[in-house]
């Protein structure tokens, strides 16, 4: 969280987040204590929750709208910050709301749940039909332990949350005064007491009114039950008698005080109470058809009892006052525990505040008598908390100050001594050097006089040199150029020689490169055909190599396309071996049937036997009956017959059967030929499937290496290409080299013509310089004698010309050393001066700290 630096609309929403968060944890404290305190129907919760639904819309928008007003300009400053256009103003207001939005939340948090709860026991007063002083007190304090629950966490968290945007800020307004002006300050005290006020009361409070419900629940339920068996008493006397008061009048103690009504519902009540009271019952019995009851299930200010008596109520009621009576004196025993509760924690907190107060109280003080100066030992504190620990800090950097301020103030009067001194030294200094400047002025006059008479002779001797110089120089001019012309005749005579020989040997050569370049031209034009057929060649094999990759680009489909059809016959095959084996079983189970069959005709065949026998002892017997049993013989005769019909049919049955069983056979040993035929073509259609896949990975293989046999012949291809382009232009230079050395020789005839007459020429010329250069010998010697007079002359004067200006620029810059020296010592009184200046100011700032 440290590098937190979010936008405006990011800041609201995490701070509306943090809002919302524990806004369902104070409404989860808040049905924590009404679940706790009050006994609320199913009907009344659901009416409850319908009211909260209700308020909680218009509640939220004013909610967020106050939150909103409560950030200022804080969102503006984020949003700045990331736009990088951060004004002043806008830091002040940002920084004042920044460290006030904490407190402001926790007070709106606070607010946001009292106003609520007011709203809440208001609406509860007025939709229920009994809501006491108890009710009231138990949805305020549920109130008030929700808004303090709230105003905490939101506090704490949101300092947590501001901590990056509250010290970048702080570093924006680097001046603590003006930030301490921007501050609404809150002590902590006033953090301290009202923190352990309302953790100490508050509990207090509850446990007081969760204790007295629980009491007033354990004597409800204790008069109820006392009134259920009062009224069971009652009804068992209303049997034998109708006169109600004379039971009651019978009744000791406390039964004076239950009042006892048999009640018809379809009359009216006399009270409100008895209203409700008449209504509730209404309701148990017509809707739930109870027989009795009582009052645990339903706040109300009377305890009763009901039990059904004929077609009327029976019911015993009392009010509540009669029996909280004691419970009224225990409150107000309650209510002195709760003042004197809160008086201790005030109290105590106030002790806790004190202790914290008094060592901020003497951190401030401290604090401000150092800032003022006052840097003397002074009122210690000591404690056994952080906040000692803190005042010994504190005591210790007060003494380390304390030395370096001493420190300081021997340093000032070490400065300021210093600084007299050394004004003194630059007064001193700066006149010697006034007496420097004026000696040096009048010796470099004196010095510029001397150096003007000797400029005067050395004028006069130049001027000599010069005319000796000059006619020296003419006559060395004239021997050197003589001399030079006899050398560079020589010379020229040499090179003639050498120029000849090379001219010569040039032209040699010259035709040696033409021939040469002849047999260059004719192997580059052999080339430049070579490469271009080359080229020819690699085009037609980049045609050929690309035909052969789409061929096996056709391979590689075709194989998996093989591949992929035989995967299906041998998924045919497979079906077909499963279909033959079932075939196979159908028909040994019919071989199976048929023998089964042909027992059942034998078993027919032996019947028709049987009875043919039996027909042939009828006819016996009819034979001998007579005309008696000529009718038997008649049907005997007629089983006869249909006995050998059934061994007729029983016989072609029979061979039908056989034939059957034959057929099977031939069916079965047909059928396990086929299954082996298929089985055998399952084993070569897989074996052709493994097959086809090597020819398809190869034919992959091949298309790869044919594809980078392509890549290659093109590149070779188009570096062929590249070769012929070059040896054109290698025929071209050799041909230009050609023509140029037909026209070098051509040149070079010419020249040599020249240089033969160039080398007569050079001869005559070197005899000629020969003579001159001997008199020119003759006259550079008497030219030298007088320049050597002359030279020396000259020297003596040039040395002391020298002298002089030696001695002059020494004065001179002596004399701008001097001045120098005189700026330098000005500037170290004025430096001086501002020293002294400056350490009286020290002196005076440290005489401000009182050590």
């Amino acid at each position: 969280m440290t590098d937190w630096q979010p936008t405006g609309k990011q800041l609201i929403n995490k701070i509306y987040g943090l809002s919302w968060r524990f806004a369902m944890l104070a409404l989860f404290v808040v049905c924590a204590v009404l679940e706790s305190l009050l006994e609320l129907t199913r009907e009344q919760w659901v009416d409850l929750s319908v009211a909260v639904l209700v308020y909680i819309v218009p509640a939220t928008f004013f909610q967020q709208w106050l939150q909103r007003r409560t950030m200022g300009r804080v969102p503006d400053y984020c949003d700045a910050r990331h736009a990088g256009t951060v004004a002043s103003g806008l830091c002040r207001e940002a920084f004042a709301a920044v460290i006030d939005l904490p407190r402001r939340s926790a007070i709106l948090a606070i607010g946001g749940w009292l106003v609520p709860v007011f709203v809440m026991s208001l609406y509860m007063d007025f939709r229920w039909e009994y809501f006491g002083l108890f009710q009231y007190l138990s949805v305020w304090l549920a109130g008030l332990v929700a808004g303090v629950v709230a105003s905490m966490f939101t506090m704490y968290q949101l300092k947590r949350l501001l901590a990056p945007i509250r010290r970048m800020l702080a570093e924006e307004i680097s001046d603590p005064q003006e930030r301490a002006q921007l501050i609404h300050s809150l002590s902590l005290g006033t953090k301290l007491v009202t923190g352990v006020v309302g953790i100490a009361v508050i509990p207090v409070v509850f446990a007081v009114l969760f204790f007295q419900a629980e009491a007033g629940r354990t004597l409800e339920a204790f008069v109820v039950d006392w009134e259920h068996k009062l009224l069971e008493a009652t009804g068992d006397q209303l049997d034998q008698t109708v006169d109600l008061e004379r039971v009651m009048g019978d009744a000791p103690g406390l039964a004076a005080q239950v009042r006892i009504t048999l009640l018809d519902l379809s009359e009216g009540a006399e009270s409100p109470l008895e209203e409700f009271v008449m209504a509730f019952l209404r309701r148990q019995i017509e809707q739930l058809d109870r027989e009795a009851g009582d009052s645990l299930s339903v706040p109300s200010g009377r305890y009763f009892a009901w039990r059904r008596h004929g077609d009327s109520v029976l019911l015993a009621s009392m009010p509540s006052d009669v029996v909280h009576v004691d419970q009224t004196r225990m409150g107000f025993a309650f209510a002195a525990v709760l003042v004197i509760t809160l008086l201790a924690a005030y109290w105590l907190a106030r002790m806790m505040a004190g202790d914290v107060s008094e060592a901020t109280s003497w951190l401030q003080a401290e604090a401000a008598r150092m800032a003022s100066g006052d840097l003397r030992k002074g009122r210690v504190f000591e404690s056994e908390d952080e906040l000692g620990s803190l005042a010994r800090s504190f005591e210790t950097m007060a003494h380390s100050l304390r030395a370096a301020v001493g420190s300081m103030a021997r340093t000032a009067d070490r400065v300021e001594v210093t600084s007299v001194e050394m004004v003194q030294v630059a007064q001193a200094v700066s006149g010697v050097t006034s007496d420097q400047v004026q000696g040096i002025e009048q010796t470099s006059a004196l010095m510029e006089q001397i150096n003007g008479q000797v400029r005067g002779i050395a004028n006069s001797a130049q001027a000599l040199n010069v005319s000796v110089e000059e006619s020296s120089s003419s006559i060395l001019e004239l021997g050197a150029a003589g001399e030079e012309l006899n050398e560079t005749a020589t010379v020229l005579n040499e090179k003639v020689n050498e120029v000849s020989s090379s001219i010569e040997q040039m032209a040699r050569s010259v035709k040696h490169v033409s021939e040469n370049t002849e047999g260059l031209a004719e192997a580059a034009d052999e080339t430049s055909a070579s490469m271009g057929e080359m080229a020819t060649s690699m085009r037609e094999v980049d045609v050929s190599a690309e035909e052969t990759a789409r061929l096996s680009r056709l391979v590689v489909d075709a194989a998996e396309s093989g591949q992929v059809k035989m995967v299906q016959t041998i998924g045919g095959m497979d079906a077909i071996r499963e279909a033959t084996e079932t075939a196979e079983q159908v028909i040994r189970s019919l071989g199976s049937r048929a023998s089964e069959i042909g027992t059942i005709v034998d078993v027919i065949d032996d019947v028709a036997d049987e009875t043919n026998l039996l027909a042939l002892n009828a006819a016996i017997i009819a034979a001998q009956a007579g005309d008696q049993g000529r009718a038997f013989s008649v049907v005997a005769d007629e089983i006869k017959d249909l006995a050998d019909r059934v061994r007729v049919s029983t016989n072609e049955i029979g061979s039908l059967i056989r034939a059957v069983q034959d057929e099977s056979e031939n069916a079965i040993g047909a059928i396990e030929e086929g299954s082996q035929s298929v089985a055998y073509g399952v084993d070569l259609a897989a074996a052709a499937g493994s097959s086809l896949e090597e020819i398809t990975r190869a034919s992959r293989e091949s298309g790869q290496r044919i594809a980078g046999i392509v890549s290659a012949v093109r590149e070779q291809a188009k570096a062929a290409n590249h070769v012929v382009e070059l040896m054109e232009s290698v025929r071209g230079g050799v041909e230009e080299i050609r023509m140029a050395s037909l026209e070098q020789d051509r040149g070079n005839e010419v020249v040599y013509r020249s240089s033969v007459a160039m080398k007569d020429v050079a001869q005559q010329m070197r005899s000629t310089t020969e003579e001159q250069a001997r008199g020119s010998g003759r006259i550079r010697e008497s030219a030298e004698s007088v320049r050597e007079a002359v030279e020396q002359i000259n020297g003596a004067l040039q040395e002391q010309t020298a002298a002089c200006r030696s001695a002059v620029e020494f004065l001179e810059a002596m004399h701008a050393r001097t001045e120098t020296n005189e700026d330098a010592v000005k500037r170290l009184d004025r430096v001086a001066e501002d020293l002294i200046r400056q350490a009286e100011q020290l002196r005076e700032d440290v005489q401000s700290f009182q050590i």
